[in-house]
């Protein structure tokens, strides 16, 4: 794997320009490497004997996608800063390279899909940023040292989770197992906070405070990293 991406990065880059950008094949291209994830995926999960060339449709249209595409984004995504590109493109790639030669589980690179399910639908994926944007505000204010104020700042940030959970986990059914796992935890860390003896109610919760942030600080870079922004 390493001397593939070494060698990956050492050819010239052949990115799209204006003239010759069609978005709708764009677009079409993404959900391309959406399916071939999954195909893989599936193809390991039940053990088929297609491996092989599942492997090879998803690694050579990535090494395409990464050539046309790795120094920024397409033609008509300015809102989407070079760097930020740069990051997502890489995450993803070393994901679906571990994918490929079967250093993690299946289920592992569910997460993968996402990014282009989004660079597909535009929309959405404007709604996501503007959603980061929002839930990026909540997570710089001051910490509330009162249970009241506190749930209500648990409460919008979780409004911002579930939202971008409802646009993205279409076809991510690992990633909504996760979603869902994180958000009972979440749930349940409060839910000591709100029933905690009098005695004991004030270091509860300002522990479960610190855990809740921490969790919620995590799963917004999460996003982040998926999102472009």
């Amino acid at each position: 794997m390493t001397v593939l991406l070494q060698f990956v990065f050492s050819m010239p880059v052949h990115s799209c320009d204006v003239d010759s950008f069609v978005y709708e094949e764009f677009g079409q291209r993404c959900l391309r490497l959406s399916g071939f994830i999954k195909e893989l995926q599936t193809s390991y999960r039940f053990n088929l004997p297609d491996q092989d060339k599942h492997r090879r449709q998803l690694l050579n249209e990535w090494t395409d996608f990464f050539l046309d595409h790795r120094e920024g984004p397409p033609p008509g995504m300015s809102q989407i800063a070079t760097e930020s590109w740069k990051q997502t493109i890489v995450l993803t790639g070393q994901q679906i390279g571990r994918l490929t030669y079967k250093q993690i589980e299946p289920q592992e690179a569910d997460w993968t899909t996402i990014p282009f399910f989004l660079l597909s639908q535009p929309q959405k994926l404007e709604q996501v940023r503007q959603t980061l944007a929002s839930w990026s505000e909540l997570l710089e204010m001051p910490v509330n040292d009162s249970i009241a104020s506190e749930g209500a700042w648990i409460g919008s940030n979780m409004y911002n989770f579930a939202r971008i959970s409802n646009l993205t986990l279409v076809s991510a059914e690992n990633e909504k197992e996760r979603v869902l796992k994180l958000v009972r935890e979440i749930n349940s860390d409060w839910g000591h906070v709100v029933n905690a003896p009098s005695d004991t109610a004030d270091t509860i919760f300002r522990f479960s405070r610190d855990e809740i942030r921490s969790k919620l600080k995590k799963e917004f870079e999460h996003w982040r990293k998926l999102s472009f922004w």
